[in-house]
C-alpha cells in the first residue's frame, strides 16, 4: 500500500494490529461502568454563589440611626471588595444587617477569607456602643434534601419536640450529612412567674433572687480520690433538672426557716409562650372521605442537608434506613413520620427517566441503522455508543462532574452526532470491502485506506461541531454553572467518538465483516442495483440531472 496514511489511517493500523485493543475496550467499560453508579447523583448542577450575612448589634439605637451609623458605612466598606456582585442592607432597632453576594463561581472559602479580612481591617469605622461584626455565612449546601415530617394526635408539639431532638441525635452522625435542623415545637423552658407581692413581703431584693439561681444551677468538677487503686473524679451535680428541684431553692431565711423559690413564684415545666405553631394536614384517601375529613395535626419537621459533591440519593437512603431502625424504639408507632421533601428520590428519579430516554435515543439510532446499512455495519456502530458514554461519565467523575439532567441532555444531545463518526467510518469500509478482497491480508489493507480516506474530512467536520459548543462555556452569571456540563460533556463525547471510530471500528470491521472475492461491477454487468435504497435514490436522482424542467419544480417545491 503506497498511499499516505494520515492520523485517521495511521490510528487504524496500529488498533488493528494491536492486541492492547480489546483489553482497552474493556477497561473503558468497566471503568464507564462504575462511574455510572458512584458519581454523585443530583437533580441539578451545583451553583457556587458564596454569600454572607454581616451582623452588628446597636443596643437603645433607632433604625435611622444603625441605618446611617452601621448599615451605610459598612455597605460602602464590603462593596471595595472584589468579587462582590452586590449588597444590600436592612436596619432595625437595635440591629443592623449587611448582606454580601459574590458573583457566581467565586470560590467560598476565598471569598469569606476576604470579608473577614475587610472587617479586621475596618474596625475602627465601626461607632462606639456596637458590637463586634457577627458574620454567619449562607451556602446553596446547606439547603435540605430531606425532611422528615413527624406528626401525632396524642403528643403536644413539646412532646414531639423533645423526640425529634433524640431522633436528631441519632441522624447527625451518618456520613456525609452536614447540617441537621429542627423546625417548629417548643424547647423545654422551666417558667418562674416571680409574684412581687409575695417577693415584697419576705423582704427579698431581685439582685439576691437572681444569685440564688445562678449559684444554685452548677455543675462542675471538684477533686479526686482514690478507691480501690484507682483515681475517680468527684464531680459536684448541682445542675437543676425539673420544676420540683428549681421550687426547692432556698433564696432567703427568715426567723431561721428557709425560704423557697416556690414560696415566692409559680414554677411551670412548660415550653413558655407559643411563638409559632407547626401543622401539617392529610388529603382523604382516593375516592375516601369528603375532604377536611382528617383534622390537620401538630407537627415538628427534621430538615437534612448533604455534604457538598456527596450523592443525594445515598445520603437520603442512608437516613431513612437509619429512621427505619428507629421505629417502634425511639419512635413509637402512633408517631407519624412524612417524608415532606426527598431532594435524593427526586435526583434519582429525574437521572433514571433521561437514562431511561437515553436508552430510547440509542435504540431509534439502532433501528436506522439496522434499516439503512445492515445488521454487521449497525452492530459495529452501535458498540460504539456505549463505549463512547462510558467514556465521557469516566472522565466527568474524574473531572468532578454530578450526573444531573443538564449532564444527561449533553449526552442525548450529543447522541446523534457521536454516532456520526462511526457510520461514515463504517460506511466507506463496506463500499471498499464492495470492490472485493480475496485474502484477510487485501481486507486489512482495504480497511486501512477506507479509515485512511474518512480522516481529515471527518476530523474538520467533528472539530467544527466541537467549536460550536466550545462559546457556552464563557456564559457569565447564573446561567453560566448551570448550564456548564453541556460545552463540558458534549464536546468530550465528540472527541471520543472521533477516537472511537479510528481506533475500534476498524478492528471489530476486521473480524465481523466477511471477505468479498473482486467481481465484475455493475455497469459491466449490465444490471440494476439490487439495493433497494440505491434505486430510490437513482429513480429519484436521474431526472433532476438529465431534466431541466424537473429541477426548475424541485427548487420551486423547496422555495
Amino acid at each position: 500500500m503506497n498511499q499516505r496514511l494520515n492520523i485517521a489511517g495511521r490510528l487504524g493500523k496500529a488498533a488493528m494490529q494491536s492486541y492492547i485493543t480489546p483489553t482497552a475496550c474493556l477497561l473503558i467499560s468497566l471503568f464507564g461502568l462504575v462511574a455510572l453508579f458512584i458519581t454523585p447523583r443530583e437533580e441539578n448542577p451545583q451553583i457556587d454563589v458564596p454569600a454572607a450575612n454581616v451582623f452588628v448589634r446597636m443596643s437603645g439605637a433607632t433604625p435611622e440611626e444603625v441605618l446611617n451609623l452601621v448599615v451605610r458605612p459598612l455597605e460602602m466598606v464590603l462593596q471595595e471588595m472584589p468579587g462582590v456582585d452586590h449588597t444590600y442592607g436592612l436596619a432595625s432597632d437595635s440591629l443592623g444587617m449587611v448582606t454580601v453576594q459574590f458573583e457566581v463561581g467565586e470560590d467560598k472559602e476565598a471569598s469569606l477569607v476576604k470579608l473577614y479580612d475587610r472587617l479586621m481591617h475596618n474596625l475602627d469605622r465601626i461607632p462606639p456602643g456596637a458590637s463586634q461584626p457577627l458574620v454567619k455565612p449562607t451556602d446553596v449546601d446547606d439547603v435540605p434534601i430531606l425532611t422528615l415530617t413527624f406528626s401525632s394526635d396524642h403528643y403536644s408539639d413539646l412532646e414531639l419536640k423533645r423526640l425529634v431532638d433524640r431522633v436528631k441525635e441519632q441522624l447527625s452522625p451518618l456520613p456525609d450529612i452536614s447540617v441537621v435542623d429542627i423546625i417548629g415545637g417548643r424547647d423545654r423552658r422551666i417558667t418562674i412567674d416571680i409574684d412581687p407581692q409575695r417577693v415584697a413581703s419576705y423582704g427579698i431584693p431581685l439582685g439576691q433572687l437572681h444569685r440564688s439561681l445562678s449559684a444554685a444551677n452548677f455543675e462542675a468538677p471538684v477533686g479526686s480520690a482514690v478507691d480501690d487503686n484507682r483515681v475517680k473524679l468527684i464531680r459536684l451535680d448541682g445542675a437543676l433538672r425539673n420544676a420540683e428541684e428549681v421550687g426547692r431553692i432556698v433564696i432567703a431565711v427568715r426567723g431561721e426557716r428557709p425560704i423557697y423559690l416556690r414560696d415566692v413564684a409559680d414554677i411551670r415545666d412548660d415550653g413558655g409562650e407559643i411563638q409559632r405553631m407547626h401543622r401539617v394536614g392529610f388529603g382523604p384517601p382516593l375516592g375516601g372521605a369528603r375532604p377536611g375529613t382528617e383534622p390537620e395535626q401538630v407537627a415538628v419537621t427534621l430538615t437534612l442537608a448533604k455534604k457538598r459533591g456527596t450523592n443525594a440519593v445515598v445520603v437520603s437512603q442512608r437516613a431513612l434506613d437509619k429512621l427505619a431502625t428507629l421505629r417502634g424504639d425511639l419512635i413509637p408507632d402512633d408517631i407519624r413520620v412524612t417524608v415532606s421533601r426527598d431532594s435524593g428520590e427526586r435526583a434519582d428519579a429525574a437521572v433514571n427517566l433521561l437514562i431511561e430516554h437515553l436508552a430510547i435515543a440509542i435504540v431509534s439510532v439502532v433501528l436506522i441503522l439496522l434499516l439503512f446499512l445492515g445488521w454487521r455495519e449497525a452492530a459495529i456502530v452501535t458498540l460504539n455508543i456505549p463505549l463512547i458514554l462510558f467514556i465521557v461519565l469516566a472522565i466527568g467523575f474524574v473531572a468532578g462532574q454530578t450526573i444531573n439532567r443538564i449532564t444527561l441532555f449533553a449526552l442525548i444531545l450529543a447522541l446523534g452526532l457521536l454516532v456520526d463518526d462511526a457510520i461514515v467510518v463504517i460506511e466507506n469500509i463496506h463500499r471498499h470491502l464492495e470492490k472485493g478482497a480475496a485474502t484477510v491480508k487485501d481486507k486489512a489493507a482495504a480497511i486501512i485506506r477506507a479509515t485512511n480516506e474518512t480522516g481529515r474530512p471527518t476530523i474538520i467536520a467533528t472539530f467544527a461541531v466541537i467549536l460550536a459548543f466550545i462559546p457556552m462555556a464563557f456564559v457569565t452569571g447564573m446561567m453560566g454553572p448551570y448550564m456548564g456540563p453541556i460545552p463540558f460533556n458534549t464536546p468530550v463525547a465528540m472527541l471520543a467518538s472521533l477516537v472511537i471510530a479510528y481506533m475500534f471500528t476498524p478492528w471489530i470491521a476486521q473480524r465481523w465483516l466477511p471477505c468479498r472475492v473482486p467481481g465484475p461491477t455493475l455497469e459491466e454487468e449490465g444490471e440494476r442495483p439490487k439495493d433497494w435504497l440505491h434505486r430510490l435514490y437513482t429513480r429519484l436522482a436521474l431526472p433532476l440531472l438529465e431534466r431541466r424542467v424537473a429541477r426548475l419544480a424541485f427548487w420551486a417545491v423547496i422555495g
